[in-house]
């Protein structure tokens, strides 16, 4: 962290720049803070996503008043934040021109050895469209090139290997054929057998270059695996005439040196992955701003390579309404700008995490389902030396503290171990925090009520100007760790098991998984329990467990 202190005409601006890791960097911007007591003072988070709980609640303390505390921020997870715990800031964040893409008009691939697998998975991706595509293969001039009979076989569009002054045609995909240079010019095909270029013959310079003059800002291209250089120099004119120029990672490629080649010019948009080109090309077709399954499952499918997490199996409608809440709440003017910018920015791939990620929760949430594990479960658990107990889809921790509490009124916290997952890191940092907002502070305690709590919701808490803190007897009791449904294992054995309103957004396929993911991970006394509008019809359920209460949504092993 990098802290500077600004003074002048009775105000102070505190700049922190890095994120607050060290506890000695915490403490110095809290005495910073302390030290501008009484001045108007302004703190400004340029990296932070996150902040300490020590700092939190000391921004608390200041945020109101006669002479408030100004915080400003510049990154979308600290924002958010924040705003959940109603702690006034000023939301800086850089906004990208995301002005709309000129409408695609043509699409271009170039390719040299190890490119035919490639060209086929790209086009297969692409939805007929009124979009024109290009193809140019390095292929030996003595040998047939079967590329359009493999085509034809995978997908809708027309398929040419063209002739001499042919008009161009849209929906159509067009190949350069052996032993010609392909160029296209007011519409028309023009082959022509002059030299070889870049000892290639057809050459993707030729194609690239004529493409560019022809269709300009609304042609995009792949520069995709091959020996070589050709189409390198093409790179810069495209460039200059406003086309998109992407170029396939050398690390997938077994033939490196000419997508190697076109990095090191420095003539490129991005350099993606093949799946990542097949979103990007996807998009670019789609008429409308709103993407279709189709298009959001390639985009998907380079998400999770690029970025590690699968969102592949959520149901299609939980998807297209996140995506299209995302679209409207970044600013990204249509698909194809969201999924770019995901796809090359890691801030703008937090965004995209958070929307898809199932974040609702509160404190004794479902209140009548905690008072029958209070009644019910929590005797038979107190038969047990050790209690293990998962919260799966933990969110902010909310329901694991609430767990916590009725543990702590039946005698039971003592000897009981909370695991509480979460799919998102951020997520799980703020449930480590411990800190909410008091806004919703009658809703907690009548909920508390509800779920037949003893005494009072505020005993377990310490209030810090408008927010609160839980006790540190709970806290010590929960471990938060990230742990994904979608693709990780069993990890222990529980004697309960909580995943509420968690798996009504997976599809069957993937209910089905976390089904059995349950059934390996509870023990044969145990009990899981689900949301209000989850049951065991939910992927494979009915297999493994039996209502232990049909309307409560609690289950024990079907013996």
């Amino acid at each position: 962290m990098s802290l500077s202190v600004h003074d002048g005409g009775g105000k102070r601006r505190l700049l922190v720049m890095g994120e607050l890791s060290a506890p000695e960097e915490q403490k110095e911007l809290i005495s910073a803070i302390n030290d501008s007591a009484g001045m108007a003072t302004e703190v400004n988070f340029f990296d932070a996503r996150l902040l300490p709980e020590k700092l939190i609640k000391v921004l608390a303390s200041y945020s109101s008043g006669e002479e408030p505390l100004r915080i400003r921020t510049h990154h979308p997870s600290l924002s958010h934040y924040l705003n959940k715990l109603k702690i006034n800031s000023r939301n800086d964040l850089a906004i990208s021109e995301n002005k709309r893409h000129p409408a695609f008009k043509a699409l271009a691939l170039g390719g040299s050895a190890d490119s035919l697998a490639k060209i086929l998975h790209i086009i297969e991706s692409l939805q007929l469209s009124e979009l024109t595509v290009f193809i140019v293969q390095h292929v030996s001039e003595d040998q047939p090139n079967l590329l359009d009979k493999l085509l034809k076989m995978r997908t809708e569009y027309s398929v040419l290997m063209p002739h001499h002054m042919m008009p161009v045609e849209p929906a159509t995909i067009y190949i350069a054929p052996p032993g010609h240079q392909l160029r296209i010019h007011d519409q028309q095909v023009y082959l022509t057998r002059d030299r070889k270029v870049r000892f290639a013959r057809p050459s993707i310079q030729v194609l690239f270059e004529s493409l560019a003059h022809e269709y300009e800002s609304s042609l995009m291209v792949a520069l995709l695996c091959g020996y070589g250089d050709d189409g390198v120099e093409a790179l810069k004119v495209l460039r200059d005439k406003g086309a998109t120029v992407l170029i396939e990672s050398p690390e997938e490629c077994e033939a490196k040196k000419l997508p190697q080649n076109g990095i090191n010019s420095g003539n490129y948009d991005h350099v993606l992955s093949r799946k990542g080109i097949q979103s990007f090309f996807s998009s670019a077709v789609i008429k409308n701003s709103l993407p279709d399954l189709h298009t959001i499952s390639f985009f998907l499918e380079a998400v999770r390579e690029q970025y590690g997490y699968d969102f592949t199996e959520y149901q299609s409608g939980t998807l297209q309404r996140r995506i299209e809440v995302m679209l409207k709440s970044s600013g990204a003017a249509d698909f194809f700008t969201l999924q770019r910018d995901v796809l090359t920015n890691p801030e703008a791939f937090e965004q995209l995490f958070s929307a898809l990620s199932i974040n609702v929760t509160t404190f004794f949430r479902s209140p009548e389902q905690f008072d029958y594990l209070r009644q019910k479960a929590f005797p038979f658990l107190e038969s047990f030396p050790h209690i293990k107990i998962w919260v799966a889809g933990c969110s902010s921790g909310e329901e694991a503290y609430s767990l916590a509490i009725l543990l702590k009124e039946a005698g039971l916290l003592q000897k009981t171990t909370i695991y509480a997952t979460d799919i998102n890191s951020h997520i799980l940092y703020e449930a480590k925090n411990a800190l909410y907002s008091c806004q919703k502070m009658d809703e907690y305690q009548e909920n508390y009520r509800l779920s037949g709590g003893a005494r009072q919701f505020t005993d377990y808490i310490e209030k810090h100007g408008d927010i609160f803190e839980i006790a540190p007897e709970l806290r010590n009791k929960v471990l938060f760790f990230r742990h994904s449904l979608v693709d990780e294992g069993v990890f222990n054995e529980f004697q309960l098991i909580l995943c509420r309103n968690v798996i009504i957004y997976f599809s069957n396929k993937l209910q089905n998984r976390v089904m059995q993911l349950f059934s390996r991970s509870l023990h044969r006394d145990g009990f899981l329990t689900l949301g209000d509008k989850e049951s065991l019809s939910l992927g494979d359920g009915n297999r493994f467990f039996k209502a232990e209460n049909k309307e409560k949504k609690v289950y024990r092993w079907l013996i």
